[in-house]
């Protein structure tokens, strides 16, 4: 029987600003880390505005209506992605974060190019009860578990507070070292350390990291968050863009635009070939595609 790592730290804490060289590296080392101040405040302040027709207002739909219903969304949970469409905030200040760039390219060098495998907006009810420990990429990936386990990372998730997380209102439990574990089995809230972050912080966290979103005791507070999975390129993602309008995708930068898979990738093969191409000549080619235009 394996006995797994006990021990519990404090999640360590980087600079948004002032340590990009060391986000990864942390990151890599423990298996999560928190970026202060990954998003401005003024960002903050518009993607919650953006959001707040889709997630304050907006009923959930049941499964039933959706044929690849999200079953792992409590009851009391409100989510929505595919923010691209309705929230400049996230498409024009989110997808070319400075931070989110470079944790990524650091993550994902020995693979090629990464886009993003999912960005949406939870938010958590008062008196929900705590998630159970998990892995995301298990619930829509399961290639990764057969993947060799001293192999290099596909996917990473940023876990932006858009309200406080706070002990009360249930603050994500992660722990640290788990990305070594072969399986979660065993895991306990006694290994698990909290993520209190301000508004504009973000936990970034490994694929194989184990973590679960914390009760919220409150009675009024809801918490809210900005999740973000970027993973490699030869994974497709779990959510699509190719509804987006095409003067949406010509408003944004190139980096944004392939982020959204609307534009051909690339992977670190000797002779590689590319992804997502046509007839050896990119999308963004072929479709005449701009960029950094203004929205009418």
């Amino acid at each position: 029987m394996t006995i797994q790592h006990q021990a519990k730290e404090e999640i360590p804490r980087v600079s948004g600003k002032r340590d990009l060289d060391k986000i990864w590296p942390t990151t890599q080392e423990y298996g999560a880390a928190i970026i202060e101040e990954f998003l401005p405040l003024d960002v903050v302040r518009r993607l919650n505005l953006d959001a707040d027709p889709y997630v304050a207002i907006k009923p959930i739909s049941s499964a039933s209506e959706k044929d690849h219903p999200n079953h792992g969304i409590s009851p009391t949970s409100k989510f929505v992605n595919a923010l691209s469409e309705f929230s400049p905030t996230f498409r024009n200040d989110a997808l070319n974060n400075e931070a989110l760039n470079r944790v990524s390219k650091d993550a994902f060098r020995v693979y090629g190019d990464y886009w993003l495998l999912l960005g949406a907006i939870m938010e958590y009810a008062p008196t929900q009860p705590a998630l159970s420990f998990h892995r995301d990429m298990s619930f829509s990936h399961p290639i990764v578990d057969y993947l060799k386990h001293d192999a290099p990372p596909t996917s990473i998730i940023f876990i932006v507070a858009l309200t406080p997380f706070t002990t009360e209102n249930g603050a994500t439990h992660v722990i640290l070292g788990s990305h070594k574990w072969h399986s979660i089995n065993g895991a306990t809230m006694n290994q698990a350390v909290r993520a209190v972050m301000n508004p504009g912080d973000a936990l970034v966290i490994i694929d194989g990291t184990v973590h679960c979103g914390g009760a919220n005791m409150t009675e009024t507070e809801s918490r809210r968050v900005l999740s973000i999975t970027t993973g490699i390129s030869q994974l497709t993602p779990l959510e699509s863009n190719m509804t987006l309008p095409r003067p949406i995708v010509e408003s944004l930068t190139p980096l944004a635009q392939r982020l959204l898979g609307w534009a051909s990738q690339r992977s670190s093969a000797p002779r590689d070939m590319g992804l997502l191409t046509i007839r050896g000549r990119s999308m963004e080619e072929t479709l005449g595609l701009r960029s950094d235009q203004p929205l009418a």
